[in-house]
């Protein structure tokens, strides 16, 4: 019986190619340890991030935290977003995004997961993480009103800044980022991401 779950598992990793419809995917869920997300009606599912990938995770809610106190926005990860909710829907789940405060405190009222896309979307690669799958989100942020998404690579140490499809910037250890207006016109160091790794 275990030796059939793991096959299962196996299985679902990747992209399922069938569309799914919102409400199917709300009421999914993912195998243990696994991540899943709703792209373009496809259903991805990946595995948990690893403990270096917690690790910049949590210190850019820290950082990005206190760039944005007593401001109109909040941060926060590894939370889902109904970017699109037209057919076929769009349920991504950055690992860290940072919205308006009042769309996201009202989500939270309602208690329903907050729609449109966050004005900055951070993804941290994995390992499991494949181009195409980066390049469908990154899209999916822009074309739905991101200002900004940074692509996070730990293993190489820097950030890739999409403020549109077509214009990225790399930014390495030593090196600032502007946050995207209309957030605060405030940086964050790169040095400052990577310095909880070991």
């Amino acid at each position: 019986m275990a030796e059939e779950s793991e096959t299962a598992i196996i299985k679902a990793m990747g992209t399922i190619s069938q569309l799914m419809s919102l409400a199917e995917y709300l009421k999914f869920e993912a195998p243990d340890g696994m991540k899943d997300e709703l792209i373009a009606g496809e259903l991805v599912i990946s595995p948990s991030g690893s403990p270096k990938h917690a690790l910049v995770i949590k210190r850019l809610v820290r950082l990005l935290d206190a760039l944005v106190d007593n401001t109109e926005f909040e941060v926060n990860s590894d939370l889902s977003i109904v970017v699109d909710p037209s057919d076929p829907a769009s349920m991504p789940r950055p690992d860290v995004f940072v919205m308006g405060r009042r769309r996201f405190l009202e989500a939270a009222r309602r208690d329903v997961f907050p729609e449109g896309a966050p004005e900055l979307a951070i993804e941290v690669v994995s390992p499991s993480n494949t181009k195409k799958e980066l390049l469908a989100k990154l899209r999916l942020y822009l074309r739905n009103g991101s200002s900004a998404v940074w692509v996070v690579y730990p293993r190489k140490r820097t950030v890739t800044v999409w403020e549109s499809e077509d214009t990225s910037s790399e930014y390495r250890e030593g090196e600032d980022i502007i946050l995207p207006h209309p957030l605060p016109r405030r940086e964050i160091s790169v040095s400052d991401i990577f310095a909880v790794l070991p």
